[in-house]
C-alpha cells in the first residue's frame, strides 16, 4: 500500500494547475490495459484498494498503521478527482464515465463516526468540484452566458443522478455535521451546483429518511399536522438558515447565502416559507438578511442581496413578505425598503474604482436580476442614479474602436466586468422611454455598445445585443443613434453567419424585430440584405428558440406591407409552413403565426389573398381550436384576425357565421378579462352583424348563439374598462350599439318573416 500512496501523491502533484497532464492522465492506460482513471476511481472506497497490497503489508504493519495508510489513499485519490475536476471538458466527461459520482457517493454512505475528519472533507469536497464542474458544464451558467457545447445532455445526466433522493439521502445530512468546514462544503454544492427548477425542488423537498416514513404514513385525508418538516420551511432551508446564523466566519455565511439564493430561485413555495425564516414581517422583528447586508465584508452583502432578490422576485405579485396574500401597505412599505437598501448596497459596489472587478461583476448581475421584466424597479434604480454608475463602469474600460488587447487576450477579469455591465444596461434599460434617451444621448454609449459587436468573447457580444434590443425598442433613437452607429448592419452579420453561436444568433433576431417594423428607417436597407431567406430557414427549423425569433420577424416584416410584399415573403415562406404553425403545440409558435395571418389580412383585398391559400372552412377550425386553449395571449391573437376577416366580404364574413365553434368563443370573448379582446370581439360582432346580400339571413346565427346578450352585458359592465381611455371607451360603446342595433334590425326581420309563415300556413 505504500507503493500506491507514493504514486498518487506524486500524481497529484503532476497534475495540480497542469492542464496538459490532466489531459494526458484522462488518456493514459495502466499496464493491464484498463484506463488510470478508473483505478483512481476505485481507490475511493477502501474495499477498491488491490488485495495483494493489503496483504504484503499485514505481515509488517499493525493493523492501525494500515488503517492509516488506506485512508491516506483514499484522501489522495479523492484529492485527484477535485483535481482534475476542474480541467477540461473531456477530461471531466472521463471522470463521469469512470463513475466518479457514484464511487464518493458510495464513499460518504460508508464513513462512520469513527472516520476522520480530512477522509470526510476530501471525499465532500471531490464530490462538491465534480457536481460543480458538471452543473456548468449543463447551464446554465452562474454568471453571465456560459461557453457554448455538445455536452449539456450527458451533464444533465449526470446531475440528474446526483440530486436524485437515493443520492441526496448521503450528502445532505451532512449540512448538520458537527463540522463547520463539512456542512460548509456541502452548502457549497448546492449553492454552486443547482441550476434548474428539477433539482431545487427535489433539494427543498427533501426529508431524511426516517421522517419521510413519518410523512408517508401521514395522518387521516382531512387532517394536516402543523408540525409537518414540509409545512415548516423544509430542512435545508433551515439547516442552512442554522448554519450561516451560528457561524462566525463570513466564507461560510457567504456561500450559504448563496445556497439559499440557489433553492429559492424561481420557486414559490420555498420562496414563501424562506421569507418567514430570513425577512422581517413586523419593524423589530429579527431579519437574518437584512442583518447580513449590512456586514462589513462586501462578499456577504452581495450574497445577502441576492438571496433578497431571488425571494421576492419568486413571491408571486401582491404577496407579503410572509407569503400571504392580499398584501397591505405596510408590506409595500417594507418591501420599498428592502428594493431600496438592495439598490444602494448594489450601487456602491458597482461604483466602488477599487474594489475587486469580481464583486463589482457580481453586483452588476444581481442587479440586472433584480430589474429583469420590471418596469417599477427600473424607475426606482433609475432615480437611484444606477444607469450613470453603469454607463461609467462601461465607458471606463471600453474604448471607441476595437484595441489589439482584444485579439492578444484581454484580462479575463476586465472582459466579464464589460459582460455584466452590458447586461445590465439591456435590463434597466428595456422599458423606459427615458432612460433610453439618455442612454443614446448625453451618455452616448451607443458607440460603445455597438464596438462592444466585434469582442471574441460571446458574453460580452451578447450583451451588448441585448443593449440594441433594449434600445431599438424607442422609435425616436432607431431613427437617429442606431440608424448612424451601423448597428443594424452588424446584427445582420451575426444573424447570416453560418458558424455563429445559436444563442446570438437568437438575441439579434429578436433585436431585428424592432429594425424592421414599418416605421424603422433600417427595414428596407436591412431586406435588402438578404436577411429574409435567413429568417425563412430559421422560421422553417426544429429548434424552438430560433423558430420563434424568426416568426416574430417575419411578422413584423409583415404588417403594413403592401400586398405584393405580403404575396412575394409568403411565396418563399411557404403557405404551408403557415398552415402548420396555426396548429404548433407550441402557444409561443400559435400566437405568432395567428399575428401574422392578421397582418397580412389587413384589407378586404389582403383577407382575399388569405383565404386563396387558406381554405375557408379549414381555417375556421384552426381558429376555434386556437380558442379552446384558452391561452389568453392565443385568444387576443385569434380574436384580432377574426376581427380582421370580419372586415373582408359578406362571403369572408359567413365563414365566421357558420361555425359554432367560433361564434360562442365570440360570445365568450365580448366579456374576457383583457380589454384589447373586448375590444376586438365587439368590433368583430359589428361587422359580421352588417353582412348583407345573399348572406344576410345567417346575421341571425349570432343571436342563436348568445352573442346577442354578451354584447348587452359587455356595454352594461364593461364600456368603462376598454383601455383605460374614455375616448376609447366612448368608441367602443358606438361600435357595440352599432352592433346591437344591427342585430336588433336583423332580429325584427326574422321575426316579421317567422309571423308571415305561421299566416300562410
Amino acid at each position: 500500500m505504500g507503493d500506491v500512496l507514493t504514486y498518487l501523491k506524486q500524481t497529484k502533484h503532476a497534475l495540480i494547475g497542469n492542464a496538459t497532464n490532466k489531459l494526458a492522465f484522462r488518456c493514459a492506460t495502466g499496464p493491464e490495459g484498463p484506463l488510470l482513471l478508473f483505478s483512481i476511481v476505485g481507490y475511493i472506497n477502501s474495499n477498491s484498494i488491490p488485495e495483494e497490497n493489503t496483504a504484503s503489508s499485514s505481515s509488517a504493519l499493525s493493523r492501525e498503521i494500515q488503517i492509516r495508510i488506506e485512508t491516506q489513499i483514499r484522501i489522495e485519490a479523492a484529492n485527484i478527482i477535485t483535481s482534475l475536476a476542474h480541467g477540461s471538458n473531456e477530461v471531466l466527461m472521463g471522470l463521469l464515465e469512470a463513475g466518479a459520482a457514484n464511487a464518493l457517493l458510495n464513499a460518504l454512505a460508508s464513513l462512520s463516526s469513527h472516520d476522520p475528519l480530512p477522509l470526510k472533507l476530501a471525499l465532500a469536497r471531490a464530490l462538491r468540484a465534480l457536481c460543480v464542474a458538471t452543473a456548468d458544464l449543463a447551464g446554465p451558467a452562474l454568471w453571465g452566458l456560459s461557453e457554448n457545447n455538445d455536452l449539456g445532455n450527458d451533464a444533465n445526466a449526470a446531475l440528474d443522478f446526483v440530486f436524485q433522493t437515493q443520492a441526496l439521502d448521503v450528502y445532505l445530512p451532512l449540512l448538520e455535521d458537527p463540522s463547520e468546514q463539512l456542512a460548509t462544503v456541502i452548502a457549497q454544492l448546492i449553492a454552486y451546483s443547482v441550476r434548474i427548477l428539477k433539482h431545487r425542488i427535489a433539494i427543498t423537498g427533501w426529508l431524511p429518511p426516517d421522517e419521510r416514513l413519518k410523512e408517508s404514513k401521514g395522518k387521516r385525508g382531512w387532517e394536516v399536522d402543523a408540525h409537518s418538516a414540509k409545512l415548516q420551511g423544509g430542512r435545508v432551508i433551515r439547516c442552512l438558515t442554522s448554519l450561516i446564523t451560528k457561524s462566525k466566519n463570513f466564507v461560510t455565511q457567504e456561500i450559504g447565502l448563496y445556497a439559499i439564493s440557489a433553492l429559492v430561485k424561481e420557486n414559490t413555495d420555498t420562496a414563501k416559507r424562506a421569507s418567514t425564516h430570513l425577512l422581517p414581517e413586523q419593524k423589530g422583528d429579527p431579519s437574518v438578511l437584512v442583518d447580513l447586508a449590512m456586514h462589513r465584508k462586501l462578499e456577504v452583502k452581495l450574497a445577502a442581496c441576492l438571496c433578497i432578490v431571488n425571494v421576492i422576485r419568486s413571491l408571486p405579485p401582491h404577496t407579503s413578505l410572509s407569503g400571504t396574500d392580499p398584501i397591505g401597505q405596510k408590506h409595500k412599505d417594507k418591501l420599498a425598503q428592502l428594493r431600496d437598501m438592495v439598490i444602494l448596497i448594489l450601487n456602491s459596489a458597482i461604483s466602488n474604482e477599487y474594489g475587486l472587478l469580481a464583486n463589482r461583476t457580481k453586483a452588476c448581475h444581481i442587479l440586472s436580476a433584480f430589474l429583469l421584466d420590471d418596469e417599477e424597479r427600473c424607475k426606482e434604480a433609475f432615480g437611484s442614479g444606477t444607469l450613470l454608475k453603469l454607463s461609467d463602469v462601461l465607458t471606463s474600460i471600453t474604448p471607441t474602436t476595437k484595441p489589439q488587447e482584444w485579439d492578444d487576450g484581454e484580462p479575463k477579469p476586465k472582459t466579464l466586468l464589460r459582460e455584466a455591465a452590458l447586461t445590465a444596461l439591456a435590463s434597466i434599460s428595456l422599458f423606459e422611454e427615458t432612460i433610453r434617451s439618455e442612454m443614446s444621448g448625453s451618455l452616448n454609449l451607443l458607440p460603445v455598445i455597438t464596438i462592444c459587436l466585434q469582442h471574441p468573447y460571446i458574453g460580452v457580444r451578447y450583451g451588448a445585443i441585448l443593449c440594441l434590443r433594449a434600445l431599438s425598442r424607442s422609435v425616436s433613437v432607431l431613427r437617429t443613434s442606431i440608424l448612424d452607429s451601423g448597428a443594424g448592419n452588424c446584427l445582420c452579420e451575426i444573424i447570416q453567419k453560418p458558424d455563429e453561436d445559436p444563442r446570438l444568433i437568437n438575441i439579434a433576431m429578436t433585436s431585428i424585430c424592432n429594425l424592421v417594423n414599418n416605421f424603422s428607417p433600417l427595414r428596407k436597407t436591412i431586406l435588402e440584405q438578404g436577411i429574409l431567406s435567413r429568417l425563412i430557414e430559421f422560421a422553417r427549423s426544429q429548434e424552438p428558440h430560433l423558430k420563434l425569433s424568426a416568426i416574430w420577424a417575419i411578422k413584423n416584416i409583415l404588417y403594413k406591407a403592401t400586398t405584393e410584399e405580403k404575396k412575394s415573403i409568403m411565396k418563399q415562406l411557404g403557405w404551408d409552413y403557415l398552415k402548420a404553425y396555426l396548429s404548433d403545440p407550441r402557444n409561443e409558435i400559435l400566437e405568432q403565426a395567428l399575428n401574422i395571418c392578421a397582418n397580412i389580412a389587413s384589407s378586404e383585398t389582403d383577407v382575399t389573398l388569405l383565404f386563396d391559400h387558406l381554405e375557408g372552412t379549414q381555417l375556421m377550425d384552426l381558429l376555434a381550436d386556437a380558442q379552446d386553449r384558452s391561452v389568453d395571449e392565443v385568444t387576443t391573437q385569434a380574436t384580432l384576425l377574426l376581427c380582421n376577416i370580419s372586415n373582408g366580404s359578406d362571403k369572408h364574413r359567413s365563414y365566421v357565421l357558420n361555425n359554432s365553434r367560433i361564434l360562442v368563443s365570440l360570445r365568450h370573448n365580448l366579456l374576457h378579462t383583457s380589454p384589447t379582446t373586448r375590444k376586438a370581439a365587439v368590433a368583430c360582432v359589428e361587422q359580421l352583424a352588417n353582412t348583407s346580400g345573399d348572406y344576410q339571413n345567417e346575421v341571425i346565427l349570432l343571436k342563436e348563439a348568445g352573442v346577442e346578450q354578451s354584447l348587452r352585458t359587455v356595454l352594461h359592465t364593461h364600456s368603462h374598462n376598454f383601455h383605460g381611455e374614455p375616448q376609447s371607451s366612448l368608441k367602443v360603446d358606438d361600435i357595440g350599439k352599432r352592433a346591437l342595433n344591427a342585430l336588433e334590425a336583423i332580429t325584427a326581420i326574422d321575426n316579421h318573416v317567422q309571423a308571415h309563415r305561421q299566416t300562410m300556413i
